[in-house]
């Protein structure tokens, strides 16, 4: 993980406009996800746009069950780093990425709401 993250706290997006270069195709980023209760985490959604396009590419994403000690009086429990990826097909030089840590929608079955960390948003 780098020394500059961006934190998504529990039912915030943060949404990016990145300029690509001729043969990029994929959007990539490592995520964590962070609990402040002993399990649970955020519900994650990564999804990337041609900007001007039709398509919406969303990128699959299982929970990751936040079981690691951080040693953070807020977030004390972080699950493992993964890398989440799309592959864009139309062309264009602009994208938007938009990245969210939302809440659970499953009613009475939710794990306690989570943050997000974001890391090495890249074009491939």
């Amino acid at each position: 993980m780098a020394s500059r993250l961006l934190l998504l706290p529990p039912g915030s997006t943060a949404t990016f406009h990145l300029r690509r270069a001729a043969g990029q195709t994929m959007v990539s980023a490592t995520l964590v996800e962070l609990s402040d209760a002993q399990a649970g985490g955020p519900y994650v959604s990564f999804q990337s746009a041609v900007i001007g396009g039709s398509e919406r590419v969303v990128a699959p994403w299982a929970s990751n069950v936040a079981t690691l000690p951080t040693g953070n009086a807020v977030w004390i429990k972080a699950g493992t780093a993964r890398t989440v990826k799309t592959v864009l097909h139309e062309s264009g030089s602009d994208l938007a990425v938009a990245i969210s840590s939302l809440p659970c929608t499953g009613g009475g079955l939710c794990p306690p709401f989570g943050a997000l960390l974001v890391d090495d948003l890249q074009l491939e």
